[in-house]
Formats: C-alpha cells, structure tokens, sequence
C-alpha cells in the first residue's frame, strides 16, 4: 500500500511536499512535474470540496487522480501560477490560484475525471 505523501495545492511544479529531515517543515519537492492531473480536496477554510488542476513528477504520478503527460495548456497555467507566486513574494498585487470546481461541482468534475482515466483514454 502506497502511504499518500502531503500535497501543495496550487503549486506550478511538483506538488508532493517532502520533510526537510525528522520532525522538520515539509517544502515542495523540485523535481520538473511530468504529468497533470486532479485532486479532490476538502478545504478545511471553506469547508467544501475543492477539485484541483495538480502536477507531479515521474516519482509521485501515483498520488494524483486521473493522471496524463503534461499538454501545452498545462504548461501555460504553470507559467501563470510561477508568475503569480513571484509577483506575491515581491509584495506586488496578485492572484492566489484556484481550483478547478467546488462544492457538489466538484464531486462531478473529480468523478468525470477518473472515468475518462479508467477509459484508457489517459496518455501516460
């Protein structure tokens, strides 16, 4: 049995988050992501479902639902979420990123997700 690892939501590279050492603070892991896929979260803020856009590299493919290779149009919202982050941390105006769907949409769009996965459909 795989032990799920701590994921950053969001996060324009690998989303897997590994422990700086025995009892230290988790940071993204910094392998170049490979493939996209979709996490359903709940957010423990708003207190309903979340369903992300997540990204992952050859070494945690396994922990992202309805995982495929990354397409042009990943890229651009990885561009988009890198940009954001820098303009955030050079205390300029910015957008947080999103999920895809929340609430009962967001049940859907994570259900339609692994249907078309388990279709085969899914290049990996």
């Amino acid at each position: 049995m795989t032990v799920p690892v701590p994921w950053t939501l969001g996060e324009p590279g690998c989303g897997a988050a590994c422990q700086s050492g025995p009892g230290g603070s988790f940071r993204s892991w910094e392998h170049r992501p490979t493939h996209a896929g979709v996490k359903l979260h709940r957010s423990p803020i708003r207190r309903q479902l979340e369903c992300w856009l997540v990204f992952a590299c050859t070494e945690h493919v396994d922990q992202i639902d309805a995982a495929r290779l990354l397409l042009p149009r990943d890229d651009t919202v990885r561009q988009a979420w890198l940009e954001q982050h820098r303009r955030a941390l050079a205390g300029r105006r910015w957008e947080p990123p999103k999920p895809l769907a929340t609430g009962a949409d967001a049940k859907i769009l994570h259900e339609r997700a692994l249907t078309w996965a388990a279709r085969g459909d899914a290049r990996r």
